[in-house]
């Protein structure tokens, strides 16, 4: 009853959060790549020069986010997100009239930073700051359309390529983004309001004479702060791992002897325990705030690596596939509601961009590392063994981290 409640009262507003969570699938690396062959065969590239140029585009956007996040702290929400929407519009259009490289690298980079990136930073923001009692289901809502749009943004777009062509695909992918705005800007009526109540709020807690209690950090504070850097392991590893197994999978199965047909069938496994774990742990935090999530969080995640490093049996793509879904679903909470409740949420725009930040660069950096690992002859085994060893000392520094987190959720 207190789910239907809360979904009850804030309908409206979790719209807005779960429908931009869907859509930013269109920005994202699995929707893009199914366009890989076309842009290739359109301008002569090989899958070097392909990759090297999204990899550029990723590095970029991981550049501006930190120097760009912090627009959700000072500029009215709808302002932000329409003017999103329009540089998705115009990326999605550079890349339906191709013609030249260079234009196929700022439609990339744009889909990638403002179709994708920019955009889940707001909704993240946005359920960060507005939600206090509510923070962890606000949050939980919100990222279960991060998980539908992994779900079924993949078939939409092998559907709109077949019925429309590849071109055609994404002249419909601008049409949708418009149609778009004004049903955000529905979804976000009374932002004025509930920006104003936010405000009202800050400064009474800020009148308060605990200071400890009310303090709000800059992200150069936040960067001065040590119990960041024993979080930063923690809640920087999942994706730098996840990824880079995701990214390397072919010679993961290649090596086990495995089907690949049923690894990728893991993945409903593990999108069904990542939503289970999503909303469980949005309801944990709002009883108890992070603190009492935060020791457990990467548990799952290590009999999973440890078994993809001793086990040859197909027994592990199950052990695998539900470790990391349920780390995974208790990191799309913890990572919008941990920031909010240790260091405040009047500059969680600027903080989260850096943290989304070193996610993609870590990933990105642990993705080839894997590779050139590969190419010297590590096997992916020996690489599964030392990441769940690495996860081990990251989860006994959130152990650490936690006892020195308040107690319940903070505005």
């Amino acid at each position: 009853m207190g789910w239907l409640r809360f979904l009850a009262r804030n309908a409206r507003f979790l719209s807005f959060g779960f429908g931009l969570n869907v859509y930013m699938a269109v920005g994202q690396t699995f929707f893009i790549s199914l366009f890989n062959d076309e842009f290739q065969r359109l301008l002569g590239l090989n899958n070097g020069q392909l990759g090297g140029l999204y990899a550029g585009a990723m590095i970029l956007g991981s550049l501006l986010v930190m120097r760009l996040g912090w627009i959700f702290d000072r500029f009215d929400l709808r302002v932000c997100c329409l003017l999103l929407l329009a540089l998705t519009v115009a990326s999605a259009v550079a890349l339906a009239t191709l013609q030249s490289v260079a234009l196929l690298f700022a439609g990339l980079f744009g889909m990638r930073f403002f179709g994708g990136t920019m955009l889940g930073l707001g909704t993240q923001s946005a359920m960060a700051r507005y939600f206090d009692d509510d923070r962890g289901r606000a949050s939980a809502v919100s990222n279960a359309g991060l998980t539908l749009g992994f779900a079924i943004f993949p078939l939409i777009g092998t559907q709109l390529i077949a019925a429309f062509g590849w071109r055609g695909a994404w002249w419909a992918v601008a049409a949708v983004t418009i149609a778009m705005m004004p049903v955000v800007l529905v979804q976000l009526t009374g932002q004025g309001r509930r920006h104003d109540c936010y405000l009202q709020k800050i400064a009474a807690v800020d009148a308060l004479p605990d200071d400890s209690v009310s303090r709000h950090f800059t992200l150069r504070e936040m960067l001065r702060d040590r119990r960041f850097y024993l979080l930063a392991p923690g809640m920087l590893a999942v994706p730098g791992i996840l990824f880079t197994f995701q990214f390397h999978q072919l010679a993961l199965v290649n090596e086990k002897g495995w089907s690949l047909t049923a690894f990728a069938a893991g993945y409903s496994l593990f999108a069904g325990v990542s939503v289970a774990s999503n909303l469980f742990v949005g309801e944990v935090v709002d009883r108890y705030g992070s603190r009492r999530m935060l020791p457990f969080y990467l548990l799952p995640m290590i009999p999973a690596l440890f078994a993809l490093a001793f086990i040859t049996h197909p027994v592990a793509i199950p052990i695998y596939m539900i470790g990391m879904g349920l780390t995974f679903g208790a990191g799309l909470v913890a990572n919008t509601t941990l920031w909010a409740e240790l260091f405040g949420s009047r500059n969680i725009g600027a903080i989260r961009g850096f943290v989304i930040a070193m996610n993609t660069i870590i990933a990105s950096i642990a993705m080839a590392l894997a590779g050139w690992l590969i190419d010297a002859g590590v096997s992916m085994s020996h690489q599964a063994l030392a990441n769940g060893m690495i996860t081990v000392a990251a989860a006994a520094l959130l152990v650490a981290v936690s006892r020195s987190m308040p107690a319940k959720s903070r505005g």
